[in-house]
């Protein structure tokens, strides 16, 4: 059985490829796991919403590797009910590392 953990929270900025790129190549990734909503393909409700799949696809082809995509539906909810569970102060700082977590251990349960 594998396990994830949380690595770090990373900001979508103009440095955020560059910034990955670091941690693909210091971690020899060869697969990144993308949370995508199942109805439209589209994230970031509250932010201005961007096509998920553009993205994959340039992280593919300026880093090299596979990206792959799992549903992220209600993951924020299920990660703030854990992180209030395990009792974890100003749950909103955690959630989405939690929420990060919980989409790649989901994926790596499927295969």
């Amino acid at each position: 059985m594998k396990i994830a953990f949380i690595y770090q929270n990373m900001v979508n900025d103009k440095n955020m490829l560059k910034n990955l790129e670091k941690i693909v190549k210091k971690e020899n990734i060869k697969k990144i796991i993308i949370g995508k909503s199942g109805k439209t393909g589209k994230t970031g409700l509250i932010q201005k919403s961007f096509d998920i799949e553009e993205i994959g696809k340039k992280i593919e082809k300026e880093l090299g590797v596979s990206v792959f995509y799992q549903e992220e539906m209600f993951t924020t909810k299920i990660a703030g009910d854990k992180l209030k569970e395990a009792g974890v102060k100003n749950i909103r700082k955690h959630d989405d590392q939690e929420a990060a977590r919980i989409i790649l251990q989901d994926w790596m349960d499927k295969i």
